[in-house]
C-alpha cells in the first residue's frame, strides 16, 4: 500500500447518512489508491455520516450552518477549516448547502460534487468508488460545483484527478 505520504489528501463534505463517503474512504484503503480521506466536514450535527466517519477512522466534524443565513460568513469557516489540511480535492458527497461565490473561487479546480443528481449517468461508479479510476478530467468538469447549481465554474478545474 501506498505510504500517506504519497497520497493526495481529499475532503469530503456531507449533509446526510454518507454512502457515497463510505465508497470513498473503503476505495481510499485499497492498494495503490492514489488518495486519502484526511477529514469529513457536515454542514447538520446531527448527519449519520460523521458517526460513520468515526467508525471508519476518519476524523468529522460539524459545522452547523443552520444557524446562520449568512452563506459567506459560513463558508469562511469552513475554508478555514478546510485549508487546515491542504487538500488536492474537495468531494461534495450529498452536501446539501450552497457554497458562495468566493467558497468557490478560493477551491477552483479542487471541488468535485459527486451527488447523483449532478451526474446521473456516473451513479453506478459513484456508489462504488469506481469513478476515481475510471472518470475522466472532462467528466469530472461535467460534475463541478458552483454557486448556482450550474456548471459555470467548469473551465477552471482542467487537472487530473487525484
Amino acid at each position: 500500500m501506498r505510504s500517506s505520504l504519497t497520497q493526495r489528501q481529499v475532503v469530503i463534505l456531507i449533509s446526510g447518512r454518507g454512502s457515497n463517503m463510505r465508497s470513498l474512504i473503503e476505495q481510499s484503503r485499497d492498494p495503490g489508491a492514489p488518495y486519502t480521506v484526511c477529514r469529513v466536514f457536515s454542514d447538520k450535527p446531527d448527519a449519520a455520516g460523521l458517526d460513520l466517519a468515526r467508525s471508519l477512522g476518519v476524523p468529522a466534524q460539524a459545522l452547523s450552518g443552520a444557524q446562520t443565513t449568512d452563506r459567506v460568513a459560513y463558508d469562511r469557516a469552513l475554508a478555514a477549516a478546510i485549508q487546515i489540511y491542504s487538500p488536492s480535492l474537495i468531494v461534495l458527497a450529498g452536501f446539501m448547502r450552497i457554497l458562495s461565490a468566493q467558497f468557490v473561487r478560493d477551491f477552483a479546480g479542487k471541488i468535485l460534487n459527486i451527488h447523483p443528481r449532478c451526474c446521473p449517468n456516473f451513479q453506478a461508479c459513484i456508489r462504488t468508488g469506481a469513478h476515481w479510476r475510471h472518470m475522466s478530467p472532462s467528466t469530472a468538469q461535467r460534475c463541478i460545483s458552483s454557486p448556482n447549481g450550474s456548471t459555470a465554474v467548469r473551465g477552471s478545474s482542467r487537472r487530473a484527478l487525484p
